[in-house]
């Protein structure tokens, strides 16, 4: 039975209103755990996602006013910090896909009520991540120059920006620490904490780039510095954390523990995570390199209309990340039903966040693509051109993000590289190399594949899910049909889908 292979130690599960001996909860963290195992499943996601949704919406403002500010300085610093933080996110991805195993497997057995469980794995995730880090760092740091050259990056930003990078290499490897600490707190659905912390940073580095920018005529370099000082701070936060009050969730040396039995169930499930988040970074490298062929500007602009559709996807992916550690919850404690509705308010909230977003981005894409183009008629040209088609990317995310929490919930982690592979070399990089071999087609061809290649997947991604979930109740007296859509209830003014 699939709910058997992945439930954490099923010799300790307990009902969710008991307790275990060892690790105790303090009378916050209780409280918060019989919310999220008890109320409204809607009332639920909202509580615990919308904080995360909230900071990730304004980190990708601030991302977005970050690349507003590098266009102040001209179009190719702007489409340097594209193309860099490309190559960035690939190398993040282990970080971010690890943090995601992680924070799947707390949250399982956080559910269960396992917490001496919790506690081990939380002390031998932690050592191993910083180990990851100062080892990555010993080995990237020298060769940066040679790496860029081998994957076709343009001299210009070569010559530019790899003090850039450097520093950016060095923020990225502190965030390691900083992804498993906010996957902690996220596990335990602590998100007005997560967007507390978040915030502090954000203003932080925003707060530093934009007087650099305006009162000091600073270059590219002074961004990364902001960067770097604003996951310090985060960094500061995590550790004093991870040696505070709970006993639970805090780092402990005589818990650390780097065995099969603790680690290997995390690694497991995170190693695809982290392939499907490289492949997918590293497709986005190639794609820059093919488009490349347009001139440097099209990379910049793709990478700015990227950020402003990305304000919906991002939204709807911090309300997924919160959807999942109530999931993941609800499924330790062996509530499936709970589980199913935590995907179907996924669904419900992200279709009104697309409604509510894509239509400003659409009726005003002229003007808000205008403030990018630092008076440059050619460049702001690109950007409509292309933003005209990116878009569209709002709506196949609706699907996208809520069948993915449940693919990641029941860590079927595997299906999430296949379909991030398909994407990219099935669909995305073959139709982009067919279009500029054989079409005239302009630089509107980079938004172009873009939606194209994400509504491709839905029909994959689709079918997978019915695949999963049917394996999943097929014992449980439950229909797909019920898990997928709910129960619909019928009046004669308004046609119903409960949502848990």
């Amino acid at each position: 039975m699939v709910l058997g292979k992945i439930a954490v130690l099923d010799h300790a599960r307990q009902p969710h209103h008991t307790q275990l001996e060892g690790a105790r909860l303090t009378e916050k963290e209780s409280r918060l755990r019989q919310y999220i195992l008890d109320n409204r499943i809607l009332f639920v996601v909202l509580k615990i996602g919308l904080p995360i949704a909230l900071f990730q919406g304004l980190n990708h403002l601030f991302r977005i006013f970050d690349t507003f500010l590098a266009a102040r300085i001209d179009a190719t610093a702007a489409s340097l910090v594209a193309y860099f933080s490309q190559i960035n996110f690939v190398l993040a991805s282990i970080g971010s896909g690890l943090a995601i195993g992680f924070g799947l497997k707390v949250g399982l057995a956080y559910g269960a009520g396992d917490y001496d469980f919790v506690k081990r794995q939380v002390s031998s995730t932690v050592a191993l991540t910083v180990t990851a880090a100062l080892a990555l760092a010993a080995i990237l740091l020298p060769i940066i120059n040679p790496v860029l050259l081998a994957i076709g990056t343009p001299p210009e930003f070569i010559h530019l920006g790899a003090n850039y990078l450097r520093l950016e290499l060095i923020s990225t490897l502190l965030t390691y620490l900083n992804l498993m600490y906010i996957a902690m707190e996220r596990a335990q659905g602590n998100s007005r904490r997560i967007l507390g912390i978040n915030l502090t940073a954000m203003f932080i580095k925003f707060g530093l780039t934009t007087i650099g920018v305006f009162a000091f005529d600073v270059g590219i370099t002074f961004f990364a510095i902001a960067t770097l000082l604003s996951q310090v701070v985060v960094a500061i936060i995590a550790i004093r954390s991870l040696f505070g009050k709970s006993e639970v969730f805090r780092f402990s040396p005589r818990f650390v523990s780097f065995s099969r039995a603790v680690l290997w169930p995390i690694v497991a499930i995170s190693l695809p995570i982290i392939a499907s988040q490289a492949v997918f970074n590293i497709g986005k490298v190639i794609v820059n390199t093919m488009l490349v062929s347009y001139g440097p500007i099209v990379i910049g602009a793709a990478g700015i209309t990227g950020l402003l559709v990305g304000l919906v996807t991002t939204v709807q992916m911090g309300m997924r990340d919160g959807a999942i550690s109530v999931m993941t919850q609800n499924l330790g404690a062996d509530q499936i039903q709970r589980t199913f509705g935590g995907f179907r308010a996924l669904m419900a909230i992200n279709l009104v966040v697309a409604l509510i977003l894509f239509i400003p981005l659409e009726a005003f894409g002229t003007q808000i693509t205008g403030l990018f183009a630092n008076n440059d008629p050619e460049f702001h040209h690109t950007l409509l051109d292309i933003h005209r088609f990116m878009i569209w990317n709002a709506w196949p995310f609706v699907w996208q993000t809520a069948a993915f929490s449940l693919f990641l919930t029941f860590e079927h982690t595997k299906i999430t590289l296949l379909l991030d592979t398909f994407t990219l070399f099935v669909v995305r990089i073959p139709l982009l190399w067919a279009l500029i071999r054989f079409t005239n087609i302009g630089s509107e061809v980079a938004g172009l594949v873009m939606s194209v290649s994400n509504f491709a997947v839905l029909i994959p991604t689709a079918f997978l899910l019915v695949h999963l979930v049917r394996g999943i109740v097929r014992d449980r007296g439950i229909s797909t049909r019920e898990c997928l859509i709910g129960t619909w209830r019928f009046s004669p003014l308004v046609t119903k889908i409960p949502v848990g």
